[in-house]
């Protein structure tokens, strides 16, 4: 088998995408692997483009990228008890190219990540992000399929 040394885990908050955890977690034991937790928050530019908004921007990034390392600090404290090598990181910007560009630039082997399950109109509005990062990096990935009551995200 293939020797996993570096394992990605895109998280977003959710209880859906932790379900890519336990699998990731697993490998990581395995193969004696880094795991990277990895939140990426959207981009402030995405919510305002005025020059009056500007300081509204940096407050907000400020505060997703807050959020988001609060986040990843107790994921990364209730896996402790694994005795893993953990590393988090957190971005801003579109989660499927984030996802893809930090696992190239961190030479991952492994992505295990989530997929909520999306169809219908709510996958064409939203997209699959599962979908962009199978299509988009070079190292092997493993998608999860949520466990979800049927009614999207």
């Amino acid at each position: 088998m293939f020797p996993f040394k570096r394992i990605l885990v895109p998280l977003d908050g959710s209880a859906l995408s932790e379900e890519a955890l336990e699998p990731a977690i697993g490998f990581a034991k395995t193969y004696g692997a880094t795991l990277w937790l990895l939140r990426v928050t959207a981009s402030s530019d995405l919510f305002a483009d005025s020059i009056e908004l500007q300081k509204f921007k940096f407050e907000l990034a400020d505060k997703l990228l807050h959020e988001a390392e609060v986040y990843l600090k107790r994921v990364r404290e209730r896996c402790a008890g694994d005795k893993l090598s953990i590393k988090t990181e957190t971005v801003m910007g579109s989660p499927g190219d984030a996802i893809i560009e930090r696992a190239a630039h961190h030479g991952i082997d492994l992505i295990v990540m989530s997929s909520h399950g999306r169809s219908g109109i709510s996958r064409w509005v939203y997209g699959s992000v599962a979908e962009k990062v199978l299509r988009g990096t070079q190292c092997a990935t493993l998608v999860i399929r949520s466990h979800h009551n049927g009614k999207g995200d």
